[in-house]
């Protein structure tokens, strides 16, 4: 729905369709903070709770009402920069995100960009809320192992899909020493000449009619040898009839 739309109008049709709402929020785009087509519905727990997915029309509006994706983020505190709780619940001290120092970041010395950034849970050359960090990496592993068993089944699949197809290894290997060039331009002459071969055949009248020739004088052959072939065993089984 348009994010212009009055919120008290859409809290009202909803729970015209037998719901209680407690909270309707705008969705907001993460870096530009523009509001999308998008609402958070937050609804009183009722027995009918999963009926509102069966909604298709609101406020003469076509919808598309689903559950909120989950997100797979690891929660990572801005204080202690460890994973698993926020600054709120944080008894931790404090950890710079830049320097790995014991001070908060707002707090750091260095207020312009430097290379030698170190990450206070790797000791990597990164900061500390790189996602792309080790540590990082192993909890999101752990946390959700359906990522990693599909990651795994794929990579079990290649080697299978090799050995379904070695002919492209083979031709591969086969051509290594060209170029790309070459062998495009290998491949081109060699379609262009098989193009122009069948144009010739199928533009040609005298070509075609020749072919058509062949085919009957062939046909009629096989037609006289299995003549030949019936008449000997008819011979024979008269003959065999009369030793009779």
């Amino acid at each position: 729905m348009h994010p212009t739309i009055d919120i008290n109008e859409l809290k009202e049709e909803i729970e015209a369709h037998n719901h209680k709402v407690i909270k309707i929020t705008n969705m907001l785009e993460t870096k530009t903070k523009k509001p999308l087509p998008l609402f958070f519905i937050e609804l009183q727990q009722k027995d009918n709770n999963k009926d509102i997915y069966k909604i298709k029309n609101l406020l003469n509006t076509i919808v598309n009402i689903k559950q909120p994706y989950k997100k797979r983020d690891i929660v990572q505190c801005t204080k202690c920069q460890a994973h698993g709780h926020s600054k709120n619940y944080c008894f931790r001290g404090p950890r710079c995100v830049k320097c790995a120092e014991k001070h908060l970041t707002s707090a750091c010395p260095r207020k312009q960009k430097f290379e030698e950034v170190i990450c206070c849970n790797c000791s990597a050359n990164h900061p500390a809320s790189y996602k792309g960090c080790e540590v990082c990496k192993q909890l999101q592993q752990r946390l959700f192992p359906k990522l990693r068993g599909k990651q795994t089944e794929e990579h079990n699949l290649r080697p299978d899909q090799n050995r379904k197809n070695p002919t492209r290894t083979t031709t591969r290997s086969s051509q290594s020493n060209s170029s790309y060039a070459q062998i495009l331009r290998g491949n081109t002459s060699t379609h262009q000449q098989y193009s122009e071969k069948n144009d010739i055949n199928n533009n040609d009248p005298l070509a075609v009619a020749t072919n058509t020739s062949k085919q009957q004088t062939n046909l009629e052959e096989t037609i006289i040898q299995l003549m030949k072939k019936i008449d000997t065993m008819l011979n024979l089984t008269t003959v065999i009839a009369k030793l009779k």
